[in-house]
């Protein structure tokens, strides 16, 4: 807001010229006009001083002024009026229409940082769904990995059993030779003819036993030959079903290296989008905060400029009484009161509604301490440097 101190000094020392000052139809006293000069160099010296042009302009002014102190010199009057006119136009081209284009590349500032921050905050977004799908595939995985890892070790106590049961039927069966030659000259018969007076009975009998013998001992090696057959057949059995848990076994254990692979190379993925979320996150935050000093910043600047446009319509309002002789006691408030900064130039977008839903939700808040959940694991943000 325009200082109230400077329009009050202003208007009072206004009023002291307009004390002296002659009939309005003879025109203003010369007083008014050195007053409002003075007062008007004043404004100039305090908000437009670094436009020489301006103050060259004013010079003239003051020159014509104290050229003709008294009087009503009709071509002193022209001149001044036209020097008048001329300083109004250097205003209006090097003040107002300054004023006009820092408001508009200041609004232009506002607007591409509010869109940078959109589209980090939008790239934010993105790869934290990134990250999210990621995890979701590695906790898949993962799952199909344990799974797996106890299919593995139930065909390891397969294969351990099986190998036991083989050891078991296996360690006794060995070669075994089962021929058997039938020669009966190996038998004799104990018997002395010339006392029993035949050996009939004698030979007879051991007949008999050496047929009950044959009978026995075919039947025992029949047996023999069973029984070994079986215990063969069982241990080729419990080495058949150890190989068979064997190749199940291999079969599971190279899903499973498979699997682990496939799934440390999705952890590897999620780490790596995990910390380019990370640096989004980053990005993002560093962006709010230079967009929020922007518009401190050019708050800052736009309030220079509506105290320098106050100045300035006043200015070429008071001028524009001196070429018309308006010596109104009540002229600088009537001047003052036709500033309208908001109507003549403008207000700042701020963006404010924008930079809230920016600042919540999936955008992240960018407060301190702030974490985020992927599945079952949940960080603190900014991750640590270390860590990415």
């Amino acid at each position: 807001m325009f200082s109230k101190f400077v329009v009050v000094l202003l208007a009072s020392k206004l009023s002291v010229g307009n004390a002296v000052r002659r009939d309005f139809k003879s025109g203003v006293s010369s007083s008014f006009i050195e007053n409002a000069v003075d007062h008007i160099g004043a404004l100039i010296h305090q908000h437009m001083a670094d436009s020489s042009s301006i103050v060259e302009g004013l010079a003239k002014v003051r020159s014509i002024v104290a050229e003709t102190p008294h009087g009503d010199n009709p071509s002193v009057t022209q001149s001044l009026k036209s020097e008048v006119e001329d300083l109004i136009k250097i205003m209006q081209t090097e003040v107002d229409a300054k004023i006009r284009s820092a408001h508009q590349s200041d609004d232009g500032i506002l607007l591409s940082s509010i869109n940078e921050l959109t589209g980090k905050a939008a790239a934010l977004v993105s790869a934290h769904n990134q990250a999210a799908v990621a995890k979701n595939s590695l906790v898949a995985c993962r799952t199909s990995q344990t799974s797996l890892s106890s299919e593995v070790e139930q065909h390891e106590e397969k294969l351990s059993d099986a190998q036991k049961k083989e050891d078991k039927e296996c360690k006794e069966v060995v070669a075994v030779d089962f021929s058997w030659s039938d020669n009966a000259t190996d038998f004799k018969v104990d018997c002395d003819i010339s006392q029993t007076g035949n050996c009939k009975t004698q030979v007879s009998d051991l007949k008999l036993r050496i047929n009950e013998m044959r009978s026995t001992l075919k039947a025992s090696l029949e047996k023999a030959r069973a029984d070994h057959a079986d215990q063969v057949l069982e241990c080729q059995n419990a080495k058949s079903s150890a190989d068979k848990f064997k190749a199940e076994l291999e079969t599971a254990q190279r899903a499973f290296k498979t699997l682990k692979g496939q799934c440390d190379e999705s952890e590897g993925q999620f780490d790596a989008l995990l910390c380019t979320f990370n640096s989004h996150y980053t990005d993002k935050c560093e962006e709010a905060l230079s967009f929020k000093k922007t518009v401190v910043d050019i708050d800052g600047d736009a309030k220079d400029r509506k105290d320098e446009w106050a100045s300035s319509v006043i200015t070429q309002c008071v001028l524009q009484g001196v070429i018309d002789q308006d010596s109104n006691l009540d002229l600088v408030s009537q001047c003052a009161g036709q500033v309208d900064y908001t109507k003549d130039v403008g207000e700042l977008t701020r963006h404010s509604d924008a930079l809230a839903i920016l600042m919540t939700g999936v955008n992240f808040k960018c407060t301190d301490a702030e974490t985020v959940t992927f599945d079952d694991q949940t960080f603190t943000l900014p991750l640590p440097n270390d860590q990415c």
